[in-house]
């Protein structure tokens, strides 16, 4: 059986774009930057995931491949949390005649301090061992099959959906069960991409995909909301300040979470039924 071109060739533009991402910041952070090393790196995990399926690796020896990657990973979302924050702010402070100088100065302090903290680990990193590392990952892609390959990416397709997305789409919607949908939901899209440009059959029927799509979607909003809520949380936790204004936009954040998430449970429910035989 013929190795599977098409996911090697999808690994090699991976490892080219995140070399570049990787370049680009350690000269000067720019968000656009940072939203695309995610990707690179999500996309990555899931390649990742298929070869740990297909060829299962001594433990230590896959925390030491892996190991600058999940940090990086980290600092990198970290990263575009603050940023998302900071823009979030200010569309609120737009709409509002109340000025919020202190929290306004938290959150851009922060904001840069992350910044800060991912361009330094990035300058650490060296491009020579993550390039070995690439190295074998090529070399377990050009052992599978597109036999293997298509098998594989079903199979972690289904994983997802039996251990995090159906569980999760049936539980109480708590900020636990919220976030690790949101995450679970985010991979598993990847992976059906993945499938979709490497000419496999689809997973999905179209309406289940575009459900998924949408839930995705409103996950993100309510994301965004939920480390607002937090971080603003901290803020007054934190300080002795007057705390009247940062309350009533504190109960307004809360308001907005709450529809958010009547949004994503209408969208669960509706998925309820069609995920028993996607």
């Amino acid at each position: 059986m013929k190795s599977n071109k098409l996911l090697l060739s999808h690994f090699h533009s991976v490892s080219s774009d995140l070399d570049h991402a990787l370049v680009a910041l350690s000269k000067a952070f720019d968000p656009v930057h940072n939203q695309h090393l995610i990707k690179c790196l999500n996309k990555l995990h899931i390649l990742y995931e298929l070869i740990e399926t297909a060829y299962p690796m001594d433990n230590v020896q896959a925390k030491q491949l892996f190991k600058p990657y999940h940090k990086l990973a980290k600092l990198a979302r970290q990263t575009a949390d603050y940023q998302n924050l900071y823009e979030k702010f200010k569309q609120y402070q737009l709409k509002s005649e109340e000025l919020y100088s202190s929290y306004k100065q938290q959150v851009k302090k922060h904001k840069q301090n992350a910044e800060k903290e991912l361009r330094e680990f990035i300058i650490k990193i060296k491009l020579e061992s993550l390039h070995q590392h690439h190295e074998l990952v090529n070399e377990k892609l050009t052992e599978a099959s597109n036999y293997v390959a298509n098998v594989l990416t079903a199979k972690l397709i289904n994983n997802y959906m039996d251990e995090h997305i159906i569980p999760n789409i049936h539980a109480s919607k708590n900020v636990a069960t919220l976030k690790e949908l949101r995450e679970s939901l985010e991979n598993l899209i990847l992976i059906e991409h993945l499938r979709e440009t490497s000419g496999y059959n689809k997973t999905f029927r179209d309406e289940i995909y575009t459900s998924f799509i949408k839930l995705k979607a409103s996950l993100e909003t309510w994301y965004r909301t939920q480390v607002f809520i937090q971080h603003l949380s901290f803020f007054l936790s934190d300080r002795e300040i007057k705390k009247e204004k940062y309350t009533k936009l504190l109960i307004h954040l809360k308001n907005d979470k709450t529809k958010q998430v009547e949004k994503i449970s209408k969208l669960t429910d509706s998925l309820f039924s069609a995920t028993k035989s996607f």
